[in-house]
């Protein structure tokens, strides 16, 4: 076979931000003590894992949690730009219940089409979409056997797991649910031979049988 890699997307540990409720997109805030833990569980559930490479968000809540997965393993850490989390604008560091009944904040919620930057100045669903592709495609180009750490945010891999396993990111909000913090989800990629196409298999969404 020409290539046979399982990804293993995992999303950081909970933030003092998380904790607070508060927008943390572009943003960043520190790992509790809480976050901390959960990164050292997934840390030993994967310590099995014979890992050829990490490749993680260069926002300093995945890296935090990446290194304390990768602990002392011999594992190049990796920083793409395309993994980082969509940008909320103006929203970043505000108190997410005051905009429950915002109109656009509920299409943030349940319809990806109809979100509207226009408010906030943020990022659309659409560019997370175009870069988070262009994450794995380069990813998946750069190895070809073996298993691949990647350490990213709740809503980049949300939508990108569900488009990579044959869904499309207008319908994301819609067909699947919020990943815990530390969850573990694992795609499998195949490629036949080097002219044929490759393909994606879900192994497990939204483990956390570890915490």
């Amino acid at each position: 076979m020409f290539k046979n890699i399982n990804l293993y997307f995992v999303r950081h540990g909970e933030t003092k931000w998380n904790q607070l409720q508060l927008f943390q997109g572009s943003s960043d805030s520190q790992l509790t003590l809480n976050g901390i833990n959960q990164a050292k569980l997934t840390a030993k559930a994967v310590n099995k894992v014979n890992f050829v490479n990490a490749y993680v968000s260069p926002q300093k809540r995945a890296v935090d949690t990446a290194k304390l997965i990768i602990n002392n393993r011999d594992i190049s850490l990796n920083l793409h730009e395309g993994l980082k989390e969509i940008d909320f604008g103006q929203w970043e560091g505000k108190f997410v219940p005051d905009y429950y009944a915002d109109p656009n904040f509920i299409y943030l919620q349940t319809d990806a089409q109809k979100y509207s930057i226009a408010d906030n100045q943020g990022e659309d669903f659409r560019s997370v979409f175009m870069r988070s592709i262009q994450a794995i495609d380069d990813i998946i180009t750069e190895n070809h056997h073996g298993n691949i750490l990647i350490v990213s945010h709740g809503s980049l891999l949300r939508q990108l797991i569900y488009v990579l396993t044959g869904g499309n990111w207008q319908e994301h909000l819609q067909n699947t649910e919020i990943l815990a913090n530390t969850s573990i989800s694992i795609i499998n990629y195949k490629q036949d031979d080097i002219d044929s196409c490759g393909y994606f298999t879900l192994t497990s969404i939204n483990q956390t049988d570890h915490l």
